[in-house]
């Protein structure tokens, strides 16, 4: 990747999937972030957006030591992003479905662990992408009424009315 690269807009959304091991979940979803975002800096791209997930999935399942260890996993990754010095967004998608997408989502800050259509996560990052004034938050996204580009647009002007404007980034 070089300066004049197409990659403008960076959007970690990759995972084992449970699949290679306690290694591969290391390195795809603990490890990988982390090398995009560098691999972004270097390039000279400043916005990077990583998928991650709701830290309360699945929890009332009791979820075995693999499980454990992907979400230390994807928490050590958003920390890594954090620190970067990127201009970030991290997006916390609740349970994934296949069912098609319906358009609209609960997005903020803290969310009820439901369920969300893998479509109507597509749809936020791409709203979240054409959102500049929404940078440097952890948003969590559910399965919820309100359409996505207003769910969007309603953290952006949260976001500008809780910060002073000379703490804008």
């Amino acid at each position: 990747m070089h300066k004049g690269s197409a990659l403008r807009r960076p959007i970690f959304c990759a995972g084992a999937g449970g699949r290679g091991g306690l290694e591969a979940t290391s390195a795809i979803d603990g490890d990988g972030p982390g090398k995009l975002a560098k691999a972004a800096t270097l390039a000279g791209v400043r916005r990077f957006l990583l998928v991650s997930v709701f830290p309360e999935a699945w929890r009332e399942r009791h979820m075995n030591e693999n499980f454990e260890h992907y979400m230390f996993q994807k928490k050590k990754a958003e920390a890594e992003l954090v620190r970067s010095g990127l201009d970030w967004v991290i997006l916390r998608p609740s349970a994934l479905t296949d069912d098609p997408g319906a358009g609209t989502v609960d997005l903020g800050l803290a969310q009820i662990h439901r369920e969300i259509a893998r479509d109507d996560v597509a749809a936020t990052i791409v709203e979240l992408l054409h959102a500049p004034e929404v940078s440097r938050m952890i948003l969590e996204v559910t399965g919820g009424r309100t359409a996505i580009a207003v769910a969007v647009g309603a953290v952006a002007n949260c976001r500008s009315q809780i910060l002073p404007s000379d703490m804008h980034v």
